[in-house]
């Protein structure tokens, strides 16, 4: 029975006791899920077929030691295009970097790509921006709730795209904040003293922090790009929910008859699993 259009209902489950009701009503949402699915394609092809982005500087950052539980020291300077795994090369392939990612620092869940001989496909860099440092004093706890699915799913991420976390805040106090969330499988950078946050859109001139998630390529001769930022500000009137579809936190929720509701990520609750006091 599942999977099979009966009475004019594609059916979902194996349950006969279903009433047309629901049945009628489950129909209408999966025509409307297949819509939403339809949608997102859409909106997935507009993105991948824009022209090239403007080109930036190389921007500098900070890193400390893959492990956070080596410490925050020995602290190195780290430029935007270290951040890619793959050296350019004229053909428009991705060539495997010796030395471009010291095994002290570079996190043992983004690896160079694996390829055969020499070469590795090229690979985009997606930056998060996250919102903590400067005028924003404490961590933001939405931003650590997408920061803490990243890091469970940046294994899967690695095999085709290189990811880091940018703050403002200075490399101890970005550290201290990733030890109290296992984020064990992350690149964690400060801006430093760098204009990448204010140039991108993710900070004012006064310090100010948003969050934001960018994407960055690089061309065959090595010239860095922007190519998309997303923030959750869409227009004046939709201030939130512009970055919900990368995460499965609000996803997951509106599977539920209760729906998202209210609900804001906070930190009082840490990372131990447990049921909301009501």
């Amino acid at each position: 029975m599942v999977h099979e259009m009966i009475d004019g209902t594609y059916r979902q489950t194996n349950l006969p006791n279903e009433s047309p009701e629901y049945l009628a009503k489950r129909e209408e949402v999966r025509l409307a899920e297949i819509e939403l699915r339809n949608a997102r394609e859409r909106v997935a092809e507009l993105r991948r077929a824009m022209p090239k982005g403007a080109t930036i500087q190389d921007y500098e950052f900070v890193e400390g030691p893959t492990s956070l539980d080596n410490g925050d020291a020995p602290v190195r300077k780290v430029r935007l295009s270290e951040l890619f795994t793959c050296l350019p090369s004229p053909a428009g392939r991705g060539i495997k970097g010796e030395g471009l990612r010291d095994d002290s620092y570079a996190p043992h869940a983004n690896p160079l790509p694996k390829g055969e001989g020499e070469e590795a496909p090229d690979r985009s860099l997606v930056i998060y921006h996250f919102m903590y440092g400067k005028k924003q004093t404490s961590p933001c706890p939405m931003c650590t709730a997408w920061i803490d699915c990243f890091n469970g799913i940046a294994h899967h991420l690695a095999q085709n795209v290189d990811l880091a976390i940018v703050a403002a805040a200075d490399l101890p106090t970005l550290r201290a904040h990733a030890r109290t969330r296992g984020w064990d499988k992350l690149r964690l950078l400060s801006a430093g003293e760098s204009t990448f946050k204010y140039d991108l859109g993710s900070e004012d001139r006064e310090g100010r922090q948003d969050s934001m998630i960018s994407v960055f390529t690089r061309d065959s001769d090595g010239t860095l790009r922007h190519f998309y930022s997303g923030h959750p500000w869409l227009a004046d009137d939709i201030k939130e929910r512009g970055i919900d579809e990368l995460n499965p936190i609000w996803n997951v929720l509106d599977l539920t008859p209760q729906g998202r509701g209210t609900f804001y990520a906070s930190l009082d609750y840490g990372t131990k699993v447990q049921a909301a006091r009501r």
